[in-house]
């Protein structure tokens, strides 16, 4: 489950997204440069083998480890992209088919524009169809998709449901939690789509076109938590909508609501800040990468806690020029030669106990944070070629730090037993010795 959202705000464009997934399913940012291919030369996605465009642009990507495609990404053109899950009556091929994220990154790497990437989408998912197993130890899962869409000048929401699709263009902000969110108005639809319904008997006489109620899946729709999770999003961006900010996009993604918050309190996936939790409608509702982009005329700021848990971690500043090194290749087990997981031990410690322990560190992450934030506007630090390694380093010693801090304090309060039961199990198949 994920939440991604747009907002439009003085010549600017803001992107930010989680990716939600399974706890143990590793996700770091890669960065791949403009490629050459020779006419017919095919590459091979997560499940498909297809024909390249000769060309490709740079792009850095998050990338599920396991996988081709991506969760959200940014090409060298300036244009973003998200995906989530959506549920819906159409049946899902689970085989010979693209993934959302295949058809994510394919279409950054070919996407000029994102007028262009929305019509790359629409045209890989004629031409391949869309589907495929999506989760890493789940081979049941399988979805449809909806895109958040954005560039310099434009953004858009394209969603979809087996073949047919529908989009419209984002007048001011917008935001995607795992269901269908264009109803009547829209600017442009598969053209079988109504005749389609009609003969399904899903739309009635005298009554008007809704994309959203007619092709979504209730019952998988509701167990998703996505509706109290995009009531959340778009209040607030409506709050924020006259003056938003790159501390604002961070405090959305890392937001549990309001007063205080322990992941043990609730069944199903209702907050943006997602954290696992049991094994029937949690267990793969963990953030395991975030992601903010701020797109102005002549600059493109990229931002990424490149971790889990963005309300336990720090965003670093990304660089396509001076891209960091997040350090091994990544597997669902414990690394500690890997960026991603040396955090993940700081985040697990703090599950002990999470609402006391955050506050250990939590508001010196603001203040790293607000320092990173004041930095980029010089020149002298972003075209720097150590910045952006240095402050990955540092963000790596800071969670070490603040593990040591948490890990010899006793919990306040000990998790629900199903919580805990969850987490232990995670922990050993990471190799772990992290016990609840």
């Amino acid at each position: 489950m994920c939440d991604t959202f747009i907002i439009k705000e003085k010549g600017m464009i803001f992107f930010g997204k989680n990716s939600d997934r399974e706890p143990n399913e590793a996700q770091l940012l890669e960065h791949y440069p403009p490629r050459e291919f020779k006419k017919g030369e095919k590459i091979k996605t997560t499940y498909l083998e297809i024909e390249q465009k000769n060309r490709t642009n740079g792009i850095i990507i998050s990338r599920p480890f396991w996988m081709w495609g991506a969760e959200m990404g940014v090409n060298d053109k300036g244009v973003v992209i998200g995906n989530e899950a959506v549920f819906t009556k159409m049946p899902y091929r689970k085989k010979g088919v693209l993934t959302g994220m295949d058809i994510l990154r394919l279409a950054l790497e070919r996407g000029s524009s994102a007028e262009d990437s929305v019509d790359i989408i629409i045209s890989l998912i004629n031409d391949y169809g869309q589907g495929g197993i999506c989760g890493l130890e789940d081979k049941r899962m399988a979805y449809h998709n909806s895109f958040l869409i954005a560039d310099k000048r434009k953004g858009f929401v394209l969603e979809t449901a087996g073949k047919f699709w529908v989009y419209k263009e984002v007048k001011d902000f917008h935001a995607i939690s795992n269901r269908l969110t264009i109803g009547e108005s829209f600017d442009n639809i598969h053209p079988e789509t109504i005749d389609f319904v009609r003969k399904k008997g899903w739309l009635k006489k005298g009554k008007n076109f809704n994309f959203g109620k007619i092709f979504s899946d209730y019952l998988f729709t509701k167990f998703s938590g996505s509706k109290p999770r995009l009531s959340r999003a778009i209040k607030l961006l409506k709050d924020k909508k006259d003056d938003f900010s790159l501390k604002d996009a961070f405090s959305i993604l890392r937001d549990h609501g309001e007063g205080d918050y322990n992941p043990d309190s609730h069944f199903t996936g209702d907050y943006i800040c997602a954290h696992a939790g049991n094994f029937i409608t949690r267990k793969a509702t963990q953030t395991v990468n975030s992601f903010v982009v701020k797109n102005q005329k002549d600059k493109i700021d990229i931002w990424s806690t490149a971790t889990s848990s963005p309300c336990t971690a720090i965003f670093n500043p990304i660089s396509f020029k001076y891209f960091p090194n997040f350090g091994d290749k990544a597997d669902s087990r414990f690394n500690n030669n890997i960026f991603w997981w040396q955090h993940e031990l700081l985040y697990r410690e703090a599950l002990r106990d999470f609402s006391n322990r955050i506050l250990v560190f939590k508001d010196e992450i603001t203040e790293i944070e607000n320092r990173l934030v004041k930095k980029m506007g010089k020149s002298d630090f972003t075209e720097n070629s150590e910045f952006y390694s240095d402050n990955i380093r540092f963000s790596a010693e800071k969670y070490k730090e603040w593990y040591n801090l948490i890990k010899e304090r006793k919990p306040h309060r000990r998790a629900k037993f199903i919580f805990r039961s969850f987490w232990n199990r995670q922990n050993k198949k990471a190799r772990l010795n992290i016990k609840l």
